[in-house]
């Protein structure tokens, strides 16, 4: 799982000047370090002795991964929002007073079963709340979604969260989609980020790693 995946998603869309707002003048890799310092989900199914299933490159997730998942997600929520809380002297968070918000702005639906297997509590996004997201923006917020969705029934789901984030972003018709993954990017075979990649491109490499049994390495989930 990398980090996208392990991560919720800050949607900074439509912020006055965030540059300035969240410090980016600082490296990337700081920032990176700062934002994702947490537990991977994966290691930690890991320990609990919980060997992590997929079927179709997405998890199965059982009821013991779902509560690992979750108390995962949780708590990263909370150290990202503290992150985002500093306001020390002498720091590009010097007085930036920025308001966190999450909630429930993605409904979720089941995945169901698919060639005989039952996808459990993995999910896809049903909807994304566009209308509450840009309010929170509109009085600027910054918005912070979770890959944990919540259906209409009030159950909740495991969601993809690069999905979440491509609907996010389609939705709200933002101009740009920023991510940071643990790795440097999709490798080519010298192992070299690619720089640009078409779809086409991006399905036969996809091929390539499922033939090599990479199919959920960083640069396959990226």
């Amino acid at each position: 799982m990398n980090t996208l995946n392990r991560c919720a998603l800050a949607a900074l869309a439509r912020l006055e000047n965030p540059p300035q707002v969240l410090g980016f003048d600082l490296p990337l890799e700081r920032w990176k370090a700062e934002l994702f310092r947490t537990v991977d989900a994966s290691l930690t199914l890991a320990r609990a002795g919980i060997e992590a299933q997929y079927h179709r490159r997405i998890r199965v997730t059982d009821d013991k991964s779902f509560a690992i998942i979750k108390q995962v997600c949780g708590g990263l929520q909370y150290d990202i929002t503290a992150q985002l809380s500093m306001g020390l002297a002498n720091t590009p968070m010097q007085g930036a007073r920025i308001s966190v918000v999450s909630g429930n702005f993605v409904t979720a639906q089941p995945l169901g079963v698919e060639d005989g297997i039952d996808y459990c509590h993995s999910g896809r996004v049903r909807r994304i709340d566009v209308e509450g997201i840009t309010r929170q923006l509109d009085q600027h917020g910054l918005v912070l979604i979770s890959p944990i969705g919540c259906s209409v029934t009030g159950e909740s789901f495991n969601l993809s969260s690069e999905e979440v984030a491509r609907r996010v972003a389609v939705d709200l018709k933002a101009d740009k989609l920023i991510c940071f993954s643990s790795t440097q990017g999709v490798m080519n075979r010298q192992g070299v980020a690619i720089s640009e990649l078409f779809p086409e491109q991006a399905e036969e490499l996809l091929v390539e790693l499922e033939q090599a049994g990479e199919e959920m390495s960083g640069t396959a989930r990226d």
